[in-house]
């Protein structure tokens, strides 16, 4: 594969990743949205225990997704120790769409979970957990940056100014 064919594609993978998550962001509006005018009969009781449970998953979320994070990079070391620069390429762009989408897709339960609960419950408190969660998404939002900064991580040299994408 070519220099330009593949700062082609990188362009085109950082593209396609931002419609995904973009739509998830929107997905969770939506349903939050929904929830507010949906009629649903909710239940008080289960207020403590949803509330624990929301919070556990976003903090569990966030350690999850540091150590995933971690530990697709290491992998992509790993791989591109000895090789040439379009592996290299190829290598990080695969490790940075795995974990933008993991972590935008682990913020997306969270959010989904705050509102579920806060449908079930009726305490509209839990919504934050919603909020959070769209904004966590919305931070994974991929740009030229974050590529270069995760070809950085992976090769421990900064992406060549020739091979930014596309």
């Amino acid at each position: 594969m070519d220099n330009e064919t593949s700062n082609t594609e990188v362009g085109e993978r950082i593209r396609a990743l931002r419609i995904i998550v973009g739509l998830m962001a929107l997905g969770v509006a939506a349903f939050a949205a929904m929830a507010q005018v949906a009629p649903i009969k909710s239940d008080a009781s289960l207020e403590k225990m949803m509330t624990i449970v929301t919070a556990a998953m976003g903090v569990s979320g966030i350690v999850g997704y540091f150590v995933i994070r971690m530990a697709i990079l290491s992998k992509g070391r790993s791989r591109v120790d000895g090789n040439d620069s379009d592996f290299a390429k190829s290598t990080s762009i695969q490790a940075y769409f795995t974990v933008t989408l993991i972590g935008a897709a682990m913020a997306e339960g969270v959010a989904l979970l705050g509102i579920v609960s806060s449908m079930i419950t009726g305490q509209k408190l839990l919504l934050i957990a919603a909020a959070i969660g769209a904004m966590v998404i919305l931070l994974q939002f991929p740009t030229s940056n974050g590529f270069a900064r995760c070809y950085q991580a992976i090769t421990g040299k900064p992406l060549p100014s020739s091979d930014w994408p596309r």
